[in-house]
């Protein structure tokens, strides 16, 4: 379900960068009193939908009680989100973004005019129909290029020369092309920020200095760009909404969008009981978004260049198929964690499955099995998220590591019957990676994911990427702990592990988890 204000908009059609025309948008957005629900596209998957998903929420039939029940339960609460504050939010976000957008391409063509940035594309669990409680958080992926550089993916190795999974270095191999951003005028900005780096004969993207110079100095010139024609607003008549930089986590700039309410805004108070009901969940509760006079929104960017285009089974049709983009991003080895065991750790750059995630999870929404193992994604996400800081368990796992379980169940297909056994699964193979201290990426060294795709055949002959690679051993003990609690507060609720009747696919996770190289999988694994 994306946002009814923006369906069908793209950013050539907004009117020029101009605040108070946003302004008014954004009050018209948060005063609508009727909302006009759109219908839920399910025809359409992966790289072809570029709108936020109302999250997923299906249980089979004889399972009302157990819905009620775990909305009774005093961890997991209540997780869905009502249809009026979830397309007001998408809303906003689709109106600020789409305002962000055209004046940061503004500021890139005058300060940098040989990088050239893409429309936002949408990804996360806001994207994929997971988000649980309230729809505050929205990442977009911010496809860029460099204008007459091709740029190669070199695999990335370690000092023992070992191929480390999902990284690489991106290389131009082009003698001309080599030649021309070493004495072109149009790199000049790029060169004198350090991006070109030369290794011997060959030459690099730096993607340290690319994004703590280059990106890092656009998105700063963008937010204050607008902001002083927020302040120039604010002199005639006070804006509704603020918008400021809160912080990088490379390869991630985040961005806080504070909305000012009005006494009328019913949907506020809703948000308002749903973050009490939080609160009375948790005494270590994360710091609000919610407030008597304004509402908080997160957007999380992600710049990335385009690495290749693939072609993937296209689930609406046996003869045509449909694409799936990889992007490769910034995220270098820091100074001090580990970068002694990387040559030129400032090179490396990673590569981002996001676009086989939504596909993946966009396909499991035509599986009935497949929607309660996302239900259940949900639920189990819920249940950490009302625990807030209080477990070793919650502290230890993030979102993702939950949707990449979910992930592991849907190319392993399980078939489950109903929520109860899909929650059932996720918790047997949460246990069994804490247990193994492995997690393993559902992209790299799995032999599953041909089932889904069967070019990506050769992908179990590469190493795998452990999840947990980052966690200390003496942490693991604790969380294990936490999961025996967390079994105790969902009594009832999931099937056990010894009721679970696809042993099989248990066995074939657990072997995941444990066939891999003891002698290398720590010293290269620890981005």
């Amino acid at each position: 379900m994306g946002s009814i204000w923006s369906h069908g908009t793209s950013i050539e059609e907004v009117d020029g960068p101009d605040v108070s025309k946003l302004d008014r948008k954004i009050k018209m957005i948060w005063r609508q009193d009727r909302i006009r629900i759109t219908k839920q596209d399910n025809g359409q998957v992966g790289s072809n939908f570029n709108g936020w998903r109302k999250p997923v929420s299906k249980f089979a039939r004889n399972e009302g009680i157990l819905a009620e029940h775990l909305r009774e339960n005093v961890y997991t609460g209540e997780y869905d989100i009502s249809d009026g504050l979830w397309q007001k939010s998408c809303g906003v976000v689709d109106e600020i973004t789409r305002f962000f957008h055209v004046t940061l391409k503004k500021n890139t063509s005058r300060y940098y005019p040989c990088i050239s940035f893409g429309d936002f594309v949408k990804q996360g669990s806001s994207r994929e129909g997971l988000k649980i409680g309230q729809p505050d958080e929205f990442d977009m992926v911010l496809p860029f290029t460099i204008e007459g550089v091709d740029l190669h993916a070199v695999p990335a190795l370690d000092k023992n020369g070992e191929l480390i999974p999902a990284h690489m270095k991106l290389q131009i191999s082009d003698y001309a092309q080599i030649q021309n951003v070493k004495k072109g005028i149009l790199y000049q900005s790029l060169r004198k920020n350090g991006v070109f780096e030369t290794c011997g004969s060959d030459l690099f993207l730096n993607a340290m200095c690319f994004q703590t110079r280059v990106i890092s100095s656009i998105m700063e010139t963008t937010i204050a760009e607008i902001q002083k024609k927020i302040d120039a607003k604010n002199r005639n008549q006070a804006c509704s909404f603020t918008l400021s930089k809160t912080s990088v986590f490379p390869p991630t700039f985040r961005f806080k969008i504070k909305i000012k309410s009005d006494d009328d805004f019913d949907e506020l108070s809703y948000g308002q009981n749903l973050f009490c009901q939080f609160e009375s969940r948790s005494a270590a509760a994360a710091t609000p978004v919610w407030n008597a006079s304004y509402k908080v929104i997160e957007f999380d960017i992600v710049p990335g260049l385009l690495l290749q285009t693939d072609s993937v089974p296209n689930p609406d049709s046996w003869w045509f198929s449909m694409t799936c983009n990889r992007y490769a991003v910034m995220k270098w080895i820091h100074k001090g964690r580990y970068a002694d065991d990387y040559p030129e750790p400032n090179l490396l750059w990673r590569e981002s499955s996001c676009g086989y995630e939504k596909h993946i999870i966009d396909a499991s929404s035509m599986n009935q099995s497949d929607v309660y193992i996302l239900t259940a994604c949900r639920i189990l996400k819920a249940y950490l998220d009302g625990l807030g800081n209080s477990s070793q368990l919650c502290s230890l796992l993030t979102s993702y590591h939950i949707k990449n379980i979910a992930i592991h169940c849907i190319l392993l297909q399980l078939h489950a019957s109903g929520v109860r056994v899909a929650l059932g699964y996720l918790i047997a193979f949460l246990e069994i990676g804490l247990k193994m201290e492995f997690l393993p990426h559902y992209f790299y060294g799995n032999p599953y994911i041909s089932s889904m795709f069967p070019t990506l055949s050769a992908n179990a002959n590469q190493r795998r990427l452990n999840l947990f690679r980052n966690i200390p051993h003496d942490h693991f003990a604790q969380a294990i702990l936490s999961l025996r609690r967390m079994k105790a507060d969902l009594y009832g609720l999931f099937t056990e592990c010894s009721y679970l009747g696809n042993h099989q696919s248990i066995d074939s996770f657990r072997k995941l988890c444990t066939l891999y190289d003891e002698d290398t999988s720590g010293r290269c694994l620890l981005m």
